[in-house]
């Protein structure tokens, strides 16, 4: 029974290991394909693919690298996803600091992949567009538990938007993403645009 059990957890390992190696050739290729434009629009749009691939080819590296195969603290891939997201994007002369308080949660890959990407796209959209003419930008990050529920607060002090440029604006394929993903995962969440941004 235990060599049973060892052999699968051997073969998880694996998967998750094959998994997390062809999402790498799948960012890579995307990265090659993007060199091939100048259109910068369509080279951001590219980039952005394959920053969501990065993301979840992180999870998967993530528990092939763990003890356990089923759970991932969730510390440990918020701060190599910030790391990752700094380092693929640009946003001008602002000085933007990142602040997390994350207690030490732990998800299963049900809610680890929903919820990194939805991470992804609310850090990647805050670092890109919040802190246009904002000098000293702050951007926090919070996780806490209380219960069974885990409670999670991302905010910036950066420009916001009114209710008007809310309902103005189409919904764009991020928006589309976080809602689609936190709906996965069964989370109620909203947004506030008035001071910063912050979603909760």
């Amino acid at each position: 029974m235990r060599a049973t059990l060892n052999e699968k957890e051997v073969l998880l390992q694996e998967i998750h290991h094959r998994v997390k190696n062809n999402l790498a050739v799948i960012s890579g290729l995307l990265e090659l394909q993007a060199y091939e434009y100048e259109d910068a629009n369509l080279k951001r749009m590219i980039m952005e693919s394959q920053m969501r691939i990065q993301t979840m080819a992180m999870i998967h590296e993530k528990l092939y690298q763990s003890q356990n195969l089923s759970q991932i603290p969730v510390l440990e891939y918020i701060d190599d996803l910030i790391n990752q997201i700094e380092s693929s994007i640009t946003y001008g002369s602002s000085k933007v600091e990142i602040e997390t308080h994350i207690e030490p949660i732990e998800l299963n890959i049900n809610q680890a992949i929903p919820f990194a990407l939805s991470l992804n796209e609310i850090l990647s959209n805050a670092l890109e567009h919040a802190f246009v003419g904002v000098k000293n930008g702050k951007l926090r990050v919070e996780l806490k538990e209380k219960g069974n529920v885990i409670h999670s607060t991302i905010s910036d002090n950066g420009i916001g938007f009114s209710e008007n440029d809310k309902a103005e604006k189409p919904s764009s394929l991020g928006m589309t993403l976080i809602h689609a993903l936190l709906s996965q995962i069964d989370a109620d969440w909203t947004m506030d645009g008035t001071n910063g941004v912050t979603y909760k």
